[in-house]
């Protein structure tokens, strides 16, 4: 299920635990909103974690082979020496004793929702063995998938599921949109939150525009658009299409090879949907307005290019449509620009739109709208622009020459500024508002974290990875590396 808002796919650690005391759970999460905070993980001398408080003061007796921070709700993994998972309260009571089992949460507003998953190998029934007729060996197992979504707090069961992951079959999970504080899709269904219980609304929902509250399902291989409330009230049903005829100039044109990706797609979130009631053909992202079929006074140059548009999006929210014609030379797309009416346009202004490639690079705007290639090295050319999680100026600036390593830095496209010049190997923002960033240069061996607001570094230690929470990995040998916790803004290091 993807989410669409002002960015266009082409083409998706938290806790869990299962049923356990109601009034224990209440009173574990009403507890840790107070103490979590100052309880941290911290890696001793004997490479045991335990956890303490700010002062560096143990708070938790028992240790663990690992343990993460604590989640808002009052709960933590722990794992023992055999990488077992377990979960404990803020008293390091047990909710969850080490088992083979893998768990994972989401907080909900008031509730929180539990994933608890368990892979196993299972003997078939001799009709399903798989006979090697090359060899002499015969397969009598698969591997199996169970996987019980739930209620932290009361142990309501939402969803269970059994299968054979060698089959690829879909499964459920933890995946969901939530439309406001008392419903949210998850597993192509719709719920609604009462109290501390959790109601299924309605099945099928295949596809979600969370910033509208629109749903779209699916009915007799059509895709069925909802407006959403609070109830679902039905707007449009519309047939998936891959293929348009267009006339330019009084010619048809026929595109038949229009926004193809190497996923499979179903009728409800296909890229182009035909209104069964009207005809009109409506482009994604959110399909809420008419592509004009019809285009007049056109020159010999739109005619051709019309002839190779194999893209076709609708702007969100304008009254625009953005044409790709791929431009194999260049290796990549070449844009022109229409209106509902049909007309041709020099230039669109949509800021806050981006079309991504199936790795989450921008194909539009087009770089040079983005950053100016003044603002390039000599010789360099821009080669990917990925957009800062959640920020609309900020991108990760990919340039490259000839054949030599690429490089990489952030820019502020607002500002027209490099925050951090192209001269990183790789970047990695995991804070944003103060801009502390996890940078690689050159041939040193590992990362460090950088101050890019004040243009200061944090730490002189080079590590393999740090996460947003402060996560980090450590190579400490040739074949040994070392995990624990340290601050993201300061660099100090929790162990002893």
């Amino acid at each position: 299920m993807m989410r669409i808002t002002g960015v266009l796919m082409i083409a998706a650690v938290s806790l869990s635990i299962g049923c356990s005391n109601k009034s224990a759970d209440k009173n574990a999460s009403v507890m840790v909103s107070k103490q979590a905070k100052v309880m941290i993980p911290i890696l001793q001398k004997n490479g045991l974690f335990r956890y303490v408080d700010e002062n560096l003061k143990p708070v938790i007796d028992k240790e663990f082979a690992h343990a993460s921070k604590f989640s808002p709700k009052g709960y933590a993994f722990v794992y023992d020496k055999d990488f077992r998972q377990g979960i404990i309260d803020v008293k390091g009571n047990f909710i969850r004793d080490f088992s083979d089992k893998k768990y994972e949460t989401y907080d909900l507003g008031t509730l929180t929702l539990i994933e608890e998953s368990r892979e196993y190998e299972k003997t078939l029934p001799v009709w399903k063995w798989d006979w090697n007729i090359l060899g002499s060996g015969v397969d009598k197992t698969a591997t199996f998938s169970d996987v019980t979504i739930s209620v932290l707090q009361t142990g309501q069961k939402i969803a269970s599921k059994t299968r054979n992951v060698e089959d690829y079959e879909e499964g459920i999970s933890l995946d969901l949109n939530s439309l406001d504080e008392n419903h949210f899709v998850m597993n192509e269904k719709l719920y609604e939150i009462k109290g501390d219980k959790v109601k299924e609304m309605a099945d099928q929902i295949y596809f979600t525009f969370t910033d509208d509250k629109v749903l779209v399902s699916e009915k007799n291989g059509n895709a069925v658009f909802y407006a959403f409330d609070g109830k679902m009230k039905k707007t449009k049903e519309l047939k998936p299409i891959k293929e348009i005829t267009i006339q330019a100039n009084g010619k048809s044109i026929l595109l038949d090879s229009l926004n193809e990706t190497r996923y499979v797609q179903r009728p409800a979130n296909s890229n182009l949907l035909k209104d069964i009631k009207t005809n009109e053909i409506l482009p994604y992202p959110t399909f809420d307005k008419a592509f004009p079929i019809t285009f007049s006074h056109l020159s010999d140059e739109q005619i051709s290019f019309l002839n190779k548009v194999t893209l076709i999006s609708s702007v969100n929210k304008t009254p625009y449509f953005i044409l790709g014609a791929f431009n194999y030379g260049q290796w990549k797309y070449d844009y022109k620009y229409v209106d509902t009416k049909g007309n041709f346009l020099q230039s669109i202004e949509a800021p806050d739109f981006f079309i991504l490639g199936n790795i989450g690079e921008i194909l539009w705007p087009e770089s040079e709208r983005i950053i100016s290639p003044s603002f390039i090295e000599k010789g360099y050319q821009v080669e990917k622009i990925k957009k800062v999680y959640n920020q609309e100026n900020l991108f990760v600036i990919q340039t490259g020459k000839d054949n030599l390593p690429s490089k990489k830095g952030l820019w502020n496209s607002k500002t027209q500024q490099w925050i951090i010049p192209a001269e990183c190997n790789d970047i990695n923002v995991l804070d944003y508002q103060k801009m502390i960033v996890f940078l690689k240069m050159g041939k040193e061996d590992g990362s460090y974290l950088y101050d890019a607001q004040n243009k200061k570094r944090i730490t002189t230690t080079m590590y393999k990875s740090v996460s947003a929470d402060g996560f980090a990995t450590r190579q400490i040998g040739p074949d040994k590396e070392e995990s624990y916790y340290i601050d993201i803004f300061t660099g100090k290091e929790f162990k002893e």
